[in-house]
C-alpha cells in the first residue's frame, strides 16, 4: 500500500511585511543584543568594514566604493571614513548599524531576475 501522499499547499508561508516595519525590527533587535548582552563589540562588523578595505581582494575598488555608500548612507563625513571603527563616535556607529539594517532590509526586495543588455 502507498502511505506517500503528496499535498499542495495553497498556504502562503511568508509574511508579506512593509519595508518599514523590517528596518524598525532591525534596530529594535541591534538595540535589545546590545542591552541583553551587555556588549557592543560588533565582531561581525568590524570583519565585514576590514575584508572591505582589503586592497588584495579582486574586488577592492568596488568594495571601497560601496563600504563609502554605507558611510554616506550613516551620514559619516568623507573625511572620517578612514577611520577604524573603534574611533568612531558612539552615535556615528549607531548611525552606521542603521544604515546596514536599511541595506539589509532593502536587499529582499531587490530585483533578482537580472540580466546584463547585450
Amino acid at each position: 500500500m502507498n502511505t506517500e501522499y503528496h499535498f499542495e499547499s495553497t498556504e502562503q508561508r511568508a509574511v508579506e511585511m512593509p519595508f518599514e516595519m523590517r528596518v524598525n525590527g532591525l534596530n529594535s533587535v541591534a538595540k535589545l543584543k546590545a542591552e541583553v548582552f551587555k556588549s557592543s563589540d560588533n565582531k561581525e562588523l568590524t570583519l565585514f568594514v576590514d575584508e572591505m578595505r582589503n586592497k588584495r581582494n579582486a574586488h577592492y575598488a568596488d568594495n571601497k566604493r560601496f563600504l563609502a555608500a554605507i558611510f554616506y548612507l550613516a551620514y559619516i563625513p568623507t573625511e572620517r571614513h578612514e577611520l577604524e571603527l573603534n574611533q568612531f563616535t558612539r552615535e556615528e556607529m549607531c548611525s552606521l548599524i542603521r544604515a546596514i539594517n536599511l541595506i539589509r532590509a532593502a536587499s529582499p526586495l531587490l530585483p533578482s531576475k537580472l540580466s546584463l543588455p547585450n
